[in-house]
């Protein structure tokens, strides 16, 4: 058979200790002669060179997968020095072959044992040997850089693309497995540097996930199965879910079992997902909350009884490896098995009163903040007590000052000199398990998931890294825990993991939902970023969580056209989606805020219509693959006229700026058709009308007279920023910008990465008291541009978490007035990659700074602005009565009056397609009424210019969208006149 282990020729040129060790360590023969070596399976050869590299790896199709031809095959790290493989001997042991590998430099050498196996080679760690081989804390027994870049798995250590799949798949728990495209598997001293193993599977892209679920069962790695098949191709892995709040007890009503099985089935999801904290009390033991289960697992079993009575299943969410300090692990006595970093010894006998614990060293590198964001912590263990201190002297003597003692409920006591002061480790406010305790919790979830009858486990906070050198040892213990102890099948979903955790998920797992900008950070962050994640590690993909969000004063109400483009792109991708009805970081969406939501029925049937399509697998892959595109629109069209399908047909969503009716120059805007000739159809939205620049009822945001602010810019920039003697008319002290773009070395990226990377150059300045802007959601500001097109970004700040952007690209020369009418939402994904906190709802009446950004910098030229007084400006209400769209010589006339936040839509796409049909919804989506229209106006292909005019208050405001749609298959999708309610 082409897979027998053939070996080519034998390395001949060896250094002396390496022959010698090679004699000594065993009793079998030297392969004979030559000078290289040639390993072979059935689809694979390895070609491994005398002076410790790799030669050469590809397919037998002739595919060269490997990206250099002198690799290193290995490496030793001693003192924090790496020593790169230089010679290597191989005998050969029945069907395995003896590597003995020397290092330039040191006399240790490497014992290790390649196998081949049909499909991967296993490559196993022996031992090491030779003087300083004890002093070794980092042996890389397998380097091998790959030249597959197409798709890079860093979670699998896999490389891959439409053809060919590589990857190196740790075979034990302690092997680091990372660095794709450099594929490697590394021993640890720490975690033991002998026994580490790793198989290398060279395959057909179609072939690799078969492969590597013959590797789990035949070492022993998790291989979980849901409905007898194994969990990552089991029909299971591809249906949605919803969290939520939930309890068993009356109140909250809205929560109630019945009530949220309801919701989960008009969105056609299968799991529902208990949210942390509704069902426990506690991280860590995971105490059920009885409160909402008054009896304890029987409340919490009864719950899921009535679920599988649904046809739905029951899940919890958990936090990986995270402990509260109010848990029983930690009062009134911490577990030892609490992760710590870092310890100092106690100087001198402490009692149980003294708030100052002095030590021998210096606490430098302990904790100076606790919290969700500070991530460090400020506790320390001696014995059996916590501590909190609240200062730190890191001088001599050194000290923790101010000590809280006895803290979280522990007992205050005496401790003697030598006792050592050891660092709790702490992220995002808790405690973090040891790998050891992490499989405990696992394993007493795993009893909780039995008794309770449950389904799934949703595994929140991965990203809790304690040593990030040994997170692939611990990342995955709590999911290990219950994988190991569990007695029916359980769907485990995680937002990330250690490479052995990969085994334990049966697909990928979500990430934070934001709220404004929905549609930009689902398309750029949930699908093409996180999502592709999950696709690049050939794990089935899961969008979530995604908010189903209400209205609130820096947010709309979910609309149909937010679904639509989340669902499309799930049927694009066969992705899974969960719906974030509770713990969503964007904002309020809950079972509750669901439904006061007016368009419930139209939002669920549109979900659940799309996800029955996506798992009968209706449409062809043809169909599906134009749906993935990032920035495209669909629309599903039911079955209508002469399709008897439903069909997908493109779609544009063409915002107008804000628009004024009453300023000529503010009321029209130009589109461009590219779907063909259609019947007009728009939603128009009315807004607040505001007070002028300069009315007293407005509020300064920088106010250059009063407001001191802080530069900060790249070196390369050479920021000017200055007072001048200018006072302009309108805006009072001028303050002008200077300076340099970035120049062709510069390699600043076009978008930053998010909050806490630096723009080009900004300006910061705190006020001295926070202010309200609950009625001034604009802004006003006079600029003297300089044309070049740099973005200038306001930033308005609650906390460092949370804030407002505003952008004004620098498109004009001299000075003009510039009016930011709302809040910026879809555009924040344009200038950053990951800013969520420029994404959530938060309050509007305690901002506390403000930060002027340049983004965009022009390349190689000198920016020049020159700033008057920013202002926020007062809402005044208002009506937009009467508007009306003109479209070259026709007008469409609607009889409403809408008032700030009402908004109309016309030509009903998402229910009866009529286009003569007007409904007009208030903010939370109610519908007030609905009119019928005359014939529609018709709008042309190409070029359109359009206008809104309307009558009433000559400051009013207003948005409008043109909702256009396109054809499939050259065919119209079909238009249904009904009758006007």
């Amino acid at each position: 058979m082409l897979w027998m282990h053939r070996v080519a020729v034998f390395v001949a040129v060896l250094a002396t200790s390496c022959s010698s060790a090679l004699a000594q360590g065993a009793a079998i023969g030297l392969v004979p002669g030559g000078s290289r070596i040639t390993i072979e399976n059935a689809s694979t050869r390895l070609v491994l060179s005398p002076d410790g590299g790799i030669e050469s790896l590809a397919l037998h199709d002739g595919r060269e997968l490997l990206a250099q031809a002198d690799a290193r095959l290995m490496r030793l790290r001693i003192a924090g020095k790496w020593h790169n493989s230089s010679s290597l001997a191989v005998s050969r042991d029945a069907d395995a072959y003896r590597l003995l590998v020397g290092f330039d430099g040191i006399q240790v050498t490497a014992k290790a044992i390649i196998t081949p196996h049909p499909t991967y080679f296993e490559i196993r760690c022996e031992g090491l040997q030779g003087d300083g081989c004890e002093e070794v804390e980092q042996w890389i027994f397998a380097n091998v850089p790959v030249n597959v870049r197409a798709n890079i798995g860093t979670w699998l250590n896999v490389a891959w693309d439409d053809e060919v799949a590589m990857a190196l798949v740790a075979l034990d728990e302690k092997t680091s497995a990372t660095g794709s495209p450099l594929l490697r598997a590394t021993s640890l001293r720490k975690l033991g540097i002998e026994g580490g193993s790793a198989a290398l599977i060279a395959s057909p892209r179609t072939a690799v996930l078969d492969i590597i679920q013959q590797v789990e069962k035949e070492h022993g790695l998790p291989c979980p199965t849901l409905g007898g098949q194994w969990a990552k191709t089991s029909p299971e892995a591809r249906k949605s879910w919803m969290i939520t709040g939930l309890t068993a007890a009356l109140e909250p009503a809205a929560f109630q079992p019945e009530r949220v099985f309801r919701v989960a089935q008009s969105l056609g999801v299968q799991y529902v997902v208990i949210s942390l904290n509704w069902w426990n009390t506690s991280l860590g033991s995971y105490a059920l909350n009885l409160k909402n289960f008054p009896e304890g697992v029987a409340s919490l079993k009864g719950v899921a009884d009535r679920a599988h009575a649904r046809g739905l299943k029951l899940g919890i969410h958990v936090m990986t490896r995270s402990i509260t300090k109010n848990d029983a692990l930690v009062t009134p006595r911490p577990d030892p098995r609490l992760l710590t970093e870092g310890e100092v010894t106690l100087a001198a006998p402490i009692d149980a009163a003294v708030q100052e614990v002095p030590t021998i060293e210096s606490p430098a590198d302990f904790g100076t903040a606790s919290g969700y964001w500070a991530y460090r912590g400020t506790d320390v263990l001696i014995d059996e007590e916590i501590i909190r201190y609240q200062a730190l002297n890191t001088q001599s003597p050194f000290a923790l000052t101010q000590c809280i003692r006895g803290a979280y409920g522990t007992k205050a006591a005496a401790h003697a000199a030598g006792a050592k002061v050891r660092h709790i480790t702490e992220r995002y406010g808790w405690y973090v398990a040891s790998p050891e305790l992490a499989e405990e919790i696992g394993q007493k979830l795993a009893q909780l998931i039995d008794d309770a009858g449950l389904d799934m486990v949703c595994f929140d906070g991965a990203d809790v890294t304690a040593d990030p050198e040994t997170q692939h040892y611990g990342g995955h213990k709590v999911a290990l825990g219950i994988h190991r102890h569990v007695h029916r099948d359980v769907l485990i979903i995680s937002n990330g993991s250690s490479h052995y955790g990969w085994h334990l998920m049966a697909r990928g797992g979500e990430e934070d939902a934001m709220a404004r900008g929905f549609q930009g950070w689902v398309d750029h962050r949930t699908v093409h970023a996180w999502g592709a994640y999950h696709r690049q590690n050939l794990l089935p993909q899961d969008f979530s969580w995604v908010g189903i969000f209400g209205h609130t004063p820096t947010m709309a109400a979910a609309r149909p056209d937010d679904m639509e483009l989340l669902c499309a792109r799930s049927l694009g991708y066969d992705a899974a989606i969960g719906w974030g009805l509770a713990a969503c970081f964007g904002g309020p969406s809950t079972v509750a805020v669901f439904e006061k939501n007016g368009r419930r029925e139209e939002l669920s049937r549109l979900i659940r219509t799309y996800e029955k399509l996506r798992i009968e697998d209706y449409f062809t892959a043809d169909v599906r693959r134009p749906l993935q595109e990032l920035g495209t629109h669909w629309r599903l069209v039911p079955p209508g006229g002469d399709n008897a399908r439903y069909r997908m047909v493109p779609a544009r969503y063409l915002r107008s700026p804000i628009l004024r009716p009453s300023v000529p120059e503010l009321a029209g805007w130009s589109i461009r058709n590219d779907l063909g000739e259609q019947p007009l159809r728009v939603r128009i939205e009315a807004l607040p009308a505001l007070a002028p620049y300069g009315s007293p009822q407005n509020v300064a945001l920088a106010d250059f007279d009063r407001l001191a602010f802080t530069p900060l810019a790249n070196d390369s920039a050479k920021l000017n920023f200055e007072k001048t003697d200018e006072v302009h008319p309108q805006a009072g002290t001028v303050v002008r910008l200077r300076c340099d773009g970035p120049g062709p070395q510069a390699n600043f990226p076009a978008r930053l990465a998010g909050h806490g990377q630096s723009a080009w150059a900004q300006l910061t300045a705190s006020y001295p008291t926070p202010l309200d802007l609950r009625r001034h959601r604009a802004v006003g500001l006079w600029v003297n541009g300089d044309g070049q097109g740099e973005v200038l970004n306001v930033q308005l700040q609650v906390s460092p978490q949370s804030y407002l952007h505003f952008y004004l690209p620098i498109d004009f020369t001299g000075w003009k007035y510039c009016e930011l009418g709302e809040p910026e939402g879809d555009r924040v994904m344009d200038y950053f990659h990951y800013e969520k906190f420029a994404l959530h709802d938060l309050p509007l009446d305690r901002f506390n700074a403000v930060t002027l950004m340049l983004l965009n910098p022009p390349a190689g030229k000198q920016v020049d602005l020159r700033l008057g007084r920013i202002e926020a400006l007062q809402e005044l209400g208002g009506e937009l009565v009467k508007p009306e769209i003109q479209v070259g010589n026709q007008s469409l006339h609607l009889p409403v009056n809408l008032l700030p936040e009402q908004y109309l839509e016309t030509g009903d796409p998402w229910e009866s397609r009529d286009p003569d049909l007007c409904r007009i919804f208030d903010a939370d989506g109610n519908e007030l009424k609905r009119i019928k229209l005359g014939p529609s106006l018709s709008l042309e292909s190409g070029p359109v210019s359009l206008r809104l005019d309307a009558e009433g208050s000559p400051t009013a405001r207003a948005k409008v969208t043109l909702l256009l749609e396109g054809t499939a298959d050259g065919r119209k999708a079909p238009t249904i006149r009904s009758e006007s309610k």
